[in-house]
Parts: C-alpha cells; sequence; structure tokens
C-alpha cells in the first residue's frame, strides 16, 4: 500500500517503514544469505536469501517459507504467477508459491541472479552458465509466454550478468559484460557498454527516460537510454 516501504540490508534484517523516516525489523535473513532479491505485489512480499524463499501477505507482519534450496532470485507478475532462479536454472509457480516446477534447465553448471518482465508475458532471466574446460558465459533467456518456455537471446563468452532494471519494452541487464538492452518481445538487443566494458553493478529507471547506474570504476553515472524503434 502507498507508504509502505521494505528494504534488505547487508546484516542481513528485512527492514519496514511506513514514512520513510523510522524503520522497523521485520524479520532475517539467513546466515548463508548470497543474494537479496525482494517481489512486492500489493501487501504480500516475496524474498529469496540465496537459501530460501520466504512468503509476507501482510507487508511484513508474518512471514512463512516456502521453499528451500539455493534460490537467487524472484519476480511474480500477479499474486499466483511468479518465477524463480536458482542453480539449476529457473522455476515457475501459478499457486503463489505453494509449489513449484521447472521451466529451464541449465546445461553443465552456472547460475541465474536475476529475472525482470516488462509485462506479463514478456520477460528475461539474466546470469552465467558454465560451459567445457571451465569455460563460462554471461546468458541472457528471454521468455514470451510469462515463463512456461524460455529461448537464448543473447550468450557472451568470459562474462556474466548479475542485475538488471526495466525501461518501456526494454530489459537493461548489467554485470561483467556492461550492460544489454534487450526487448523480450522479439529478442533485439542494443550493447550500450560504449567501448571499453567495465562491471556494472546495479541499474535501476525512474522513469522511461532517466536511469542511473553504478559501475565498478566506481562512478554513479547517469545517462538517457537509446531511442527505442
Amino acid at each position: 500500500p502507498s507508504g509502505h516501504l521494505l528494504a534488505l540490508t547487508a546484516d542481513r534484517s528485512i527492514l519496514k517503514t511506513v514514512d520513510g523516516m523510522s524503520w522497523t525489523a521485520v524479520g532475517t535473513l539467513s546466515d548463508t544469505a548470497a543474494a537479496h532479491r525482494l517481489s512486492v505485489i500489493n501487501v504480500s512480499a516475496w524474498i529469496v536469501d540465496g537459501v530460501r524463499v520466504l512468503r509476507t501477505m501482510n507487508y511484513g507482519a508474518d512471514w512463512d517459507t516456502l521453499r528451500e534450496f539455493g534460490v537467487y532470485s524472484v519476480h511474480f507478475v500477479n499474486l499466483d504467477t511468479g518465477i524463480i532462479a536458482n542453480s539449476n536454472g529457473m522455476e515457475k509457480t501459478t499457486n503463489g508459491g505453494e509449489s513449484w516446477y521447472t521451466v529451464y534447465e541449465i546445461g553443465l553448471a552456472g547460475r541465474y541472479g536475476g529475472i525482470e518482465f516488462t509485462d506479463a508475458e514478456n520477460g528475461v532471466g539474466y546470469g552465467r552458465e558454465n560451459g567445457s574446460h571451465g569455460a563460462r558465459y554471461g546468458v541472457i533467456l528471454r521468455t514470451t509466454d510469462g515463463g512456461e518456455y524460455w529461448e537464448s537471446a543473447l550468450s557472451i563468452f568470459d562474462t556474466d550478468f548479475k542485475s538488471g532494471g526495466v525501461s518501456g519494452d526494454f530489459a537493461f541487464c548489467v554485470g561483467e559484460g556492461g550492460i544489454m538492452a534487450v526487448r523480450p518481445a522479439d529478442g533485439s538487443f542494443i550493447d550500450q557498454s560504449e567501448g571499453e566494458k567495465h562491471e556494472i553493478l546495479d541499474i535501476s529507471f525512474g522513469d522511461p527516460k532517466t536511469g542511473y547506474m553504478i559501475s565498478s570504476t566506481p562512478a554513479l553515472l547517469e545517462r538517457g537510454i537509446l531511442s527505442k524503434t
């Protein structure tokens, strides 16, 4: 609801505020937390901490554990339908997280650390897949049917995609491979790294034309996105 916010902290606390000034601890992440991801719809929220999927139906007052197994990212498109990414690939639920089924499996090994949807049907999953003889590939998958089927949109040798954001019908995937803008609806992409690539740690959009990135140089960068055609 309006005015309510949840935050995940470096010391594995789940905090809540209703005014933006004072914060209250409403939960704790796993001691072995490897990733903190949050998906919120109205009064409900789902959090993954590298070990579990946690759910609240009353904005943090109570939490229950839905799944326990190396979960790194979560995204819900409505109260029933959501996708999680783990070390085996991706799984989907259609009943709010009570049960899950596999929609994508990683070949040898790897990890998908992020999921972004531009609408209820079109989305991307991004991360890393390992090949033979120690090779690794930064991979971006796309779906056009709400996460039932996934296919490769992009694969780049010796890199990793770790974070992302959405602006309009483009999903922006960032990491060691710089920044890639992908339109999941048709699989088209634009490399926005502009020359030498630096690791991008995170990206967020305040509106369709204004985005902010944090790079490993380190620097806080602000720039307009390329026009969409």
